[in-house]
C-alpha cells in the first residue's frame, strides 16, 4: 500500500506476479489497517503500490511495518504540536515588534514585548503577542496536567539533567511502546540519529548522522 494525504492506492498480486486487485481508497482509519512504510524501501526514490506488491510477493523482509500509535498518546502528542505552532507564531511576532521599534530607533527588551516601546502603532501588536502568550501559558498547564495523570514515566526522565516535562512527554509520546525496540541502540535509529557507514576494504568508517529524522514536534521555548 502506498499512503497519501487523501487518498491511497493499494496493489494485490499473485503468485505469478499477475495484478488481482488494484484499487485506491481513502486515507482514514477506517479503510486502513496493516500497510507497509513506502518511504523506508531504497528501491527506488519514488515508489507506488505496484512496486510494493512486487517487493511484498519476493521478500517481505524488504517492507519496513508502520507502527501506530494509540489514539489517546496521539491526542496528547498533537497538543505539544499544536503549543509548537502557537510559540512559533509568537516568536515571529516578536520578531517582527522588534523590528519595527528598532527602524524607529528604539529597542524592545523584554521577550514578551510587555515593556518597551509604548507608542499607538504597536499596541495592537503588542496586545496580539501578549494573547499568544497566555495560550502558551494554558498549554504548559496542560502538559503538565497530562504528564502528572497519564505518564508517570515523565518523572523517571525527567532526573536526567536539562530534561523538563516537555521534552520528557514528547520522547515518551514519539516512542509510546519501548517494548517494540530489540535493543536501545534502535531507539536512535528509529528518531533519525543513526550514522551511516561506508564499507572500503576492511574497515568501515562510521559516517555522518542522516537527515532522515522524525518528524515529532520539537521542544521550544517555555517548559524544556
Amino acid at each position: 500500500m502506498d499512503l497519501g494525504d487523501r487518498n491511497s492506492g493499494y496493489c494485490v498480486r499473485d503468485e505469478t506476479s499477475r495484478i488481482q486487485l488494484e484499487q485506491r481508497v481513502g486515507t482514514h482509519a477506517k479503510a486502513l489497517r496493516e500497510v507497509a512504510h513506502a518511504r523506508k524501501v531504497r528501491a527506488r526514490k519514488t515508489i507506488g503500490w505496484q512496486t510494493l506488491a512486487r517487493l511484498a510477493r519476493i521478500d517481505p523482509e524488504l517492507l519496513y511495518p508502520v507502527t501506530h500509535r494509540s489514539a489517546q498518546a496521539q491526542a496528547d502528542l498533537m497538543m505539544i504540536g499544536a503549543r509548537a505552532g502557537v510559540v512559533r507564531a509568537r516568536t515571529g511576532l516578536v520578531n517582527t515588534a522588534r523590528g519595527l521599534a528598532k527602524s524607529y530607533g528604539e529597542r524592545l527588551r523584554a521577550a514578551t514585548c510587555a515593556i518597551g516601546i509604548r507608542r499607538k502603532p504597536l499596541q495592537p501588536l503588542l496586545a496580539a503577542i501578549e494573547t499568544v502568550s497566555e495560550r502558551i501559558a494554558e498549554y504548559n498547564q496542560r502538559i503538565e496536567k497530562v504528564a502528572q495523570e497519564s505518564y508517570p514515566q515523565v518523572a523517571l526522565l525527567q532526573q536526567v539533567r536539562g530534561v523538563g516535562t516537555l521534552i520528557a512527554l514528547t520522547f515518551l509520546l514519539t516512542l509510546e511502546d519501548p517494548h517494540r525496540f530489540r535493543k536501545s541502540r534502535e531507539v536512535g535509529c528509529d528518531l533519525g540519529l543513526q550514522p551511516g557507514r561506508r564499507n572500503s576494504g576492511k574497515s568501515e568508517p562510521q559516517m555522518h548522522i542522516s537527515r532522515v529524522e522524525n518528524p515529532a514536534p520539537r521542544p521550544h521555548a517555555g517548559l524544556s
